[in-house]
């Protein structure tokens, strides 16, 4: 009866560690000088995430001072004809989609309002977040 128990309560926590995906931010030591000459307000963040299955319909926690629950919304992000400007210091490349290997997906939060917003891409293992709620607004993206 105890290897029933032991089995079961090892199933269910396991089922709830699936379901999980939760981005979490810490302001980093680390400084760069010339971003001090473009922002007037800064911080360098580490992040350590842990996403099992970003879709319609899930649950993401964004941890950053304090803790904010979303349920997605997946939304195309753009025309599969679609093409990127890539400027580097002497010219501008064009590349499709494809090339990039991004799949155009984004996702917002369900329920968004004036006072609740979620906008998410996550490409080339670095993520890009916009945030408004709790009366906080920020947006986080890669260095």
């Amino acid at each position: 009866m105890m290897k029933k128990y032991f089995l079961l309560l090892t199933l269910l926590s396991s089922m709830t560690m699936l379901g999980q995906n939760e981005l979490n931010f810490v302001k980093s030591n680390f400084n760069v000088p010339k971003l001090s000459e473009i922002f007037k307000s800064y911080e360098i963040l580490t992040i350590s995430d842990n996403i099992t299955n970003l879709g319609n319909g899930q649950e993401l926690k964004i941890n950053f001072n304090q803790e904010y629950k979303f349920i997605l919304k997946e939304n195309k992000l753009v025309t599969e004809d679609h093409l990127v400007a890539i400027k580097s210091e002497d010219k501008i490349d064009y590349k499709s989609l494809e090339e990039l290997n991004f799949d155009g997906k984004y996702f917002f939060n369900q329920n968004a309002n004036a006072q609740s917003q979620l906008a998410i891409s996550f490409f080339d293992n670095q993520y890009t977040i916009y945030v408004k709620s709790n009366g906080k607004e920020f947006y986080i993206e890669p260095l």
